[in-house]
């Protein structure tokens, strides 16, 4: 029993310590407002469809830049701070934002028209 204490020991130790790199970072408070930007862009995105209203569409694009420019600022200053420019890590991170936005306008598109 000892063993598999040593290994939950050793992994719980493992994870305290990436997530308190996260956390000096910034970067665990930065993911739970990228997320919940990206949901709440999505839901107009989508109520938009629903109601073909121009206003929210257009508040939707200007949400959608303004959480695309956060999460690249955000990732570029760590980045920096970090020393470790890589390309695939820009283009990674933005491509991860556009994706989640899509699929959760999608998501939620569905969420509305199922209920509807």
């Amino acid at each position: 029993m000892k063993y598999n204490d040593d290994i939950v020991d050793k992994i719980f130790d493992y994870i305290e310590s990436k997530t308190k790199w996260l956390y000096q970072n910034d970067l665990i408070k930065n993911w739970f407002n990228i997320i919940s930007w990206t949901t709440l862009t999505a839901i107009v995105i989508a109520i938009a469809k629903q109601s073909e209203s121009f206003f929210l569409y257009f508040v939707g694009v200007i949400s959608f830049i303004l959480v695309f420019f956060y999460s690249w600022h955000t990732l570029f200053e760590n980045i920096k701070s970090q020393n470790k420019f890589t390309i695939i890590t820009l283009i990674l991170v933005p491509l991860t934002v556009i994706g989640l936005l899509i699929y959760m306008t999608q998501a939620i598109t569905f969420i509305i028209n199922k209920n509807a």
